[in-house]
């Protein structure tokens, strides 16, 4: 059974709350902890990361205080353990541009955890005036 769109809205903002803390203090190894083994992860730099270690090293890369300020979009139940997010994420970090982004995740449930499957951010366009 499905979850419904208020609990899959409820588990998406649980686990983004998470991911978000984590990314803001620079805790790379509590960010790596909430994606899966083998995810597929694209960030705002060339080629994917597959694997935990990958996506430690990308937030070692990111400014201590980069937070995102997140706004779901469209938040679909897949089936009971699957949950598919489109969301705008404005990330803002001390002394930088606000980066205006689009951000697609997958949430899929192992065991009684939901984690982070599939991760992929690019720059939100802007529409002329």
């Amino acid at each position: 059974m499905s979850a419904t769109e208020s609990e899959a809205r409820d588990i998406l903002t649980t686990v983004l709350s998470r991911w978000g803390t984590a990314v803001a203090t620079g805790d790379t190894a509590r960010v790596a902890d909430l994606y899966t083994e083998a995810p597929v992860f694209q960030g705002l730099r060339p080629g994917p990361e597959r694997d935990r270690a990958g996506v430690a090293d990308y937030y070692a890369h990111q400014p201590i205080g980069l937070t995102p300020t997140i706004t779901p979009i469209e938040v679909r139940a897949l089936g009971e353990n699957e949950i598919l997010a489109f969301l705008a994420v404005d990330f803002a970090a001390p002394g930088r541009p606000v980066v205006a982004t689009h951000l697609t995740v997958l949430l899929t449930r192992i065991e009684d955890e939901w984690l982070i499957e599939h991760y992929h951010v690019s720059v939100r366009p802007t529409l002329p005036s």
